[in-house]
C-alpha cells in the first residue's frame, strides 16, 4: 500500500471527512522501510484559532469602530471594552498575517483549490496510522515540489533536536567540560 502515496499528498479520511497531508519520505514508502505513514492535520483555514476569533473580532470591531460617540462621549467602561477590542483586532490580524505570509513554522497554508477550502497545515498535530489503515484515506492531490520538501524541512524544525550527539561532538564536550 506505501507506494499508492507519496510525500506531499493530500489525503482525506473517508470516516471523518477530514484533510491530512503526507509526510513519510517517498523513498521510505517506496522502499518498504515505512510500516507507518507520517500525516498531519490539515483543517479548513476560517476554522482554527486563532483565524476563527479573528473573524469574530472583526466582525464585532468593524460594527462598532465607526459608530458615533453619544452625547458626552463614551463611558471608561466602553473606551476600555473598545480598546481592547481594537488592540485583540490588530493583534489577531498580525499573527494571522504570518501564518499566511509563512513566518510560523508550526503552520502551512495550502490555498483554496476547486472543491478543497483553503486549508492550514499544523505540524503538531500528528497522525501515524498503519499501512493497513491507509485504506481509509483517499488521496486528492499532491503538492508540487518544492512544497512537499518544504513541509517536511517545517516539521523537522518542529520536532528535531537542537545538536547531533556525533563523537565528534562528544569529544568536544568532553573536552571542554574538563577544562
Amino acid at each position: 500500500m506505501g507506494g499508492k502515496f507519496d510525500t506531499g499528498d493530500l489525503l482525506l479520511h473517508r470516516g471523518t471527512r477530514r484533510y491530512w497531508v503526507q509526510l513519510t519520505p517517498s523513498c521510505d514508502l517506496g522502499n518498504g522501510k515505512a510500516d507507518r505513514h507520517l500525516l498531519v492535520a490539515a483543517d479548513p483555514l476560517l476554522e482554527i484559532e486563532p483565524f476563527l476569533f479573528w473573524g469574530n473580532v472583526e466582525l464585532e470591531w468593524c460594527r462598532i469602530k465607526d459608530a458615533a460617540a453619544p452625547r458626552g462621549g463614551w463611558s471608561r467602561d466602553e473606551k476600555t471594552r473598545r480598546t481592547k477590542l481594537e488592540k485583540d483586532y490588530k493583534d489577531l490580524r498580525a499573527g494571522c498575517k504570518r501564518v499566511i505570509l509563512g513566518r510560523n513554522d508550526r503552520f502551512f497554508h495550502l490555498p483554496k483549490f476547486f472543491t478543497v477550502p483553503d486549508l492550514l497545515v499544523d505540524l503538531q498535530h500528528v497522525k501515524t496510522p498503519a499501512d493497513a489503515e491507509m485504506g481509509e484515506y483517499e488521496r486528492i492531490g499532491g503538492l508540487a515540489s518544492p512544497w512537499p520538501q518544504v513541509l517536511v524541512n517545517r516539521y523537522n524544525r518542529q520536532t528535531g533536536e537542537w545538536y547531533s550527539m556525533t563523537p565528534m561532538t562528544k569529544r568536544f564536550l568532553g573536552e571542554f567540560q574538563a577544562k
